[in-house]
């Protein structure tokens, strides 16, 4: 099994919003849901990145599986804090705000893994 960290946690000031661009709603469903279900269906473990102020908010739409970790003040810190909660040997490190990821591109990247570990090759390295 594998992970997914979506890191939601950004303040997305620049779509001059009155709330987090991940919490706006496309067809009825919040930005950030459209990352996560396709992770979700995939059999990833989910970890979900947000910031302190959208934690309640998020609360609504997600189910217990899911783990709820409070960002930084930087991606990078906000990345750091998820991967403390991860217990699967790979990370998929996802920017909610992008929700046009499929199960195609992670399938692929998901086979490249399986093929680094039959050849013994280290797939960071």
């Amino acid at each position: 099994m594998n992970t997914a960290v979506i890191v939601a946690a950004g303040s997305g000031t620049r779509t001059k919003l009155d709330h987090s661009k991940i919490l706006y709603e496309i067809n009825g469903k919040p930005l950030f849901m459209y990352s996560l279900e396709v992770f979700k269906e995939m059999g990833h473990d989910i970890v979900l990145v947000v910031s302190k102020d959208d934690q309640n908010a998020i609360k609504k739409y997600i189910t217990e599986d899911i783990k709820v970790v409070i960002g930084g003040k930087t991606r990078s810190e906000s990345v750091l804090n998820g991967l403390k909660v991860v217990e699967t040997p790979y990370v998929f490190i996802h920017d909610a705000a992008r929700p046009l990821i499929t199960k195609a591109s992670i399938l692929v990247i998901e086979k490249a893994l399986e093929l680094a570990e039959q050849l013994e090759i280290d797939p960071i390295g």
